[in-house]
Parts: structure tokens; sequence; C-alpha cells
């Protein structure tokens, strides 16, 4: 326990977690602010156009301009491209350094190989899962602070983007706190195993840069190739089901259509990629 409290210690105090947390919370709040003005000006349409109050309100629900459910905000772009970025930034390079520097010779020699690395992993998966959890959050409590929480309608399908092909589209339409739920729990998630995996595969590296941004572009060259080959092979950009995670990790009609069965496939390869890792880097010569 005492290796893990210190693991954590310098997983959430280092610099790179700071920073990390900077960009997720400044896109956080770059979306909500993109959404409150979006929201007040379209009001304020209807009422000079129409003379009256939207009659589909729904349309205009702070749920659907969560960054989990938005496709319009630059903000909320930017976050999800850099999601994988974020996850890994707080910590997933300390093993890969720790090498690099010998302090892993040292450490070894004291504390048992298997609960380093184990609380290591344990502290890079928290502090990732951390920064993006913690954003997508203050994002939705800033939302819901200025644009009110209308009940979803299906009416409202073309507005929203949430059709019945994105993985729990059924939540948002009869309790939309569950599926905004859903997402801040998947992506917190991914984001966690993501980091995890991340830092010890560092272990058979020495270059915490390429280690970072090689398992960043990794993921955006799987989630284009992917995308290619559906629409190769479909012909549209909804017909196929989309594997990558800068797709499933929103809830919104973005590219392919979504379901549960890939992201508990995701969670489980990696969970499993990460205990083989952590059984090897325990038994790997460090020299």
């Amino acid at each position: 326990m005492k290796v893990l409290l210190v693991e954590m210690r310098k997983a959430f105090g280092n610099r790179w977690f700071v920073l990390s947390l900077c960009i997720g919370l400044f896109l956080a709040l770059l979306s909500a602010t993109g959404s409150i003005l979006l929201y007040q000006e379209t009001e304020k349409q209807v009422v000079e156009w129409w003379g009256l109050v939207n009659p589909l309100l729904s349309a205009s629900s702070c749920f659907r301009f969560f960054m989990q459910s938005d496709y319009i905000q630059l903000g909320t772009d930017l976050f999800y491209a850099l999601l994988p970025l974020m996850a890994v930034m707080p910590y997933g390079w300390s093993l890969c350094q720790e090498k690099k520097t010998g302090y892993l010779q040292n450490i070894f020699v004291r504390v048992s190989r298997i609960r380093y690395l184990g609380s290591k992993a344990i502290a890079a998966a928290l502090s990732g899962g951390f920064v993006v959890l913690f954003s997508l959050i203050l994002n939705c409590v800033v939302c819901s602070s200025f644009i009110p929480a209308y009940a979803p309608d299906i009416a409202s399908v073309f507005n929203t983007g949430i059709y019945e092909f994105i993985m729990g589209s059924e939540l948002y339409y009869n309790n939309p706190i569950l599926f905004a739920c859903f997402y801040l729990l998947i992506s917190f998630l991914f984001s966690a195993l993501w980091a995890a995996t991340t830092v010890l595969i560092g272990g058979f590296l020495e270059d915490s840069v390429r280690l970072l941004a090689g398992s960043f572009l990794l993921l955006y060259l799987f989630g284009s190739f992917e995308h290619k080959i559906g629409i190769f092979l479909f012909g549209s950009g909804t017909e196929y089901l989309s594997t990558s995670p800068l797709v499933w990790l929103r809830g919104v009609a973005i590219s392919g259509y979504t379901d549960i069965a890939v992201v508990v496939l995701w969670f489980f390869v990696l969970f499993i990629l990460a205990c083989i890792l952590l059984a090897g880097q325990s038994r790997k010569d460090v020299l």
C-alpha cells in the first residue's frame, strides 16, 4: 500500500498531470462556452422569427450540448481527438523515464517488481482517467448551469444526431442522465486502461516521447484505416460497425454505428494486454 501511495503522489503531483488537466479543462470550458452561446442565439432567433418559444424544446436541452453528445463545437472535437494523449500524459511516460535514468535498478532492490509495476500501472490508470473524467464532468456542470434540462424527444433526432444505431441511444430518449453517465464511465475506463497499458509498454522502451506519440498515432492510424475500409466495403459512413475508440467514445453519429460488444472487447483486450505486460516486466532484466 505504501508503494501505491507513493506512486499516486507522483502521478497526481507532477507537472505533466497538471498540464494534461489544464488542457482537458480548457477544452471542456471552450466547448461549454460555445454551446451556451449557440443555445442563446438559437432561442433569440426563434423568438425574433416566429414570435414564440421554440416548440421543439428537446432540441435545445442541455443533454444535447454535453460533450458526450455534441458534434458541433470545436472544443469537443479537439477534446476527443486529444483524449488518448491526455490519458497518458499524466504518468504514462514514468516507467520509460525511470528505466532510462537507472532509477528502476535501485527501486527493484528494495521493492518487489510485481508490486512496484502494479502500483505504477494503477497510478497511471487513475491519473489518466481522472483528467478525462473530471473534464467531462466540468463540461456537464457548466452546460447544465446555463441551459435548461428539457426532456429529450425522438422528434428532435435530426438535431441531436443520436440515432438508433448509436450505442445507448434508447437511454438518451428515456433517461438522459444515465446516457451521460454511461459515456462518462466508458471514457474513464478506456482512459485508465489505455494509460496503464502504455506505461507498461514503456518498460521496453527508452524514449518517452516516442512512446506517447507512437501510441497516439497508432490509435489514429487504426481509426483512419478502419474508416476507409468501412467506406470501401459499404459505401456509407453509417452502415459499418465502427471499432475505433475515437468513434464509440462519443454518443453521437460520427462515423459508422457503435455497439457495446466492441467496447467490452476493447476493455478486455487492453486489460489482458496490461496483465501480460505486467508479468513480462516483472521478469525482465532492467539492465
